[in-house]
């Protein structure tokens, strides 16, 4: 496998040296030679694996039309791109770089970086020496919360309605924090205001969710993943509903903190989220 990783970068016929062992265990069945004799584009060759350079292109085939496609969806946004920028160790492959350059260079400056393999790291390292080089990133996912507002019967599935000492409300609704694909500073927090929905209420919690669609009604539709959840004590229940929670999300570098506040008693609690791209 090490050897396909540095002899994937070039871009004609290859041979992959193979231990001797390779050879007299091929031997207790049959001559080695002979298990190559059905398969186009690769042969035995005194002790290689010998690959053309047509069946090498073959093997990126799958993976070259999932990244023509990606950059292609970001190139119809309505958005200015002016460099695809390669990195990490697939870009050291020729054979993706002239794809990519025969595919984009029309409509985008292609770059590769001396190295490309290194950028990755070396990314890693300035940013955690110093987060502020990385002004802002979008958000993978959409995030929101559980919210219990007033039912509306033109809006809300029956079956959703419940009967509180406030009145009739809707379980499940999805409260959105941020939006997929939404520009969010490292650093940067947003705070949002909750009141209970019983004047007796002794603590509110939330509950997290991420989805890839932008904006879903309720927390238990397709697509919605429940990722964490906090609860925040509220003993003083003197001013009934007329009371506030304030829920604070700040953003970090793999994570997001969601901070509760009972602003009666400065009651807090916080939970640590995910905040990572795409696996």
């Amino acid at each position: 496998m090490y050897v396909f990783t540095v002899l994937k970068q070039e871009d004609e016929d290859v041979q992959i040296i193979c231990p001797f062992n390779l050879g007299t265990i091929a031997q207790t069945r049959q001559g080695i030679e002979k298990f190559f004799e059905t398969v186009e584009g690769a042969s035995w060759n005194d002790g290689s694996i010998k690959i053309s350079k047509q069946k090498m292109r073959s093997f990126f085939d799958e993976s070259l039309k999932g990244i023509t496609k990606s950059l292609r969806e970001i190139l119809n946004k309505d958005l200015s791109v002016e460099f695809i920028l390669l990195v990490g160790g697939y870009a050291e492959s020729k054979i993706l770089r002239q794809h990519i350059i025969s595919q984009f260079s029309d409509q985008c400056k292609v770059l590769c970086p001396y190295r490309a393999q290194e950028a990755i790291v070396k990314g890693a390292v300035m940013f955690g020496r110093n987060p502020e080089v990385v002004a802002s990133r979008k958000s993978a996912f959409t995030y929101g919360t559980e919210i219990n507002p007033w039912f509306d019967e033109s809006r809300h599935k029956a079956e959703k309605k419940f009967r509180c000492t406030s009145g009739e409300r809707c379980l499940d609704i999805f409260k959105q924090l941020v939006e997929t694909d939404e520009d969010v500073g490292w650093d940067e927090s947003r705070e949002y205001i909750f009141r209970p929905v019983e004047a007796y209420q002794r603590s509110m919690m939330f509950k997290f969710f991420q989805t890839e669609r932008k904006n879903p009604l309720y927390v238990d539709d397709w697509g919605v993943e429940e990722i964490g959840l906090v609860t925040v004590e509220m003993p003083d229940t003197t001013r009934g509903m007329d009371r506030q929670v304030k829920l604070e999300i700040k953003f970090g570098f793999t994570e997001m903190t969601a901070t509760a506040t009972d602003m009666e008693t400065r009651s807090t609690a916080s939970v640590k989220l995910n905040f990572m791209t795409k696996s």
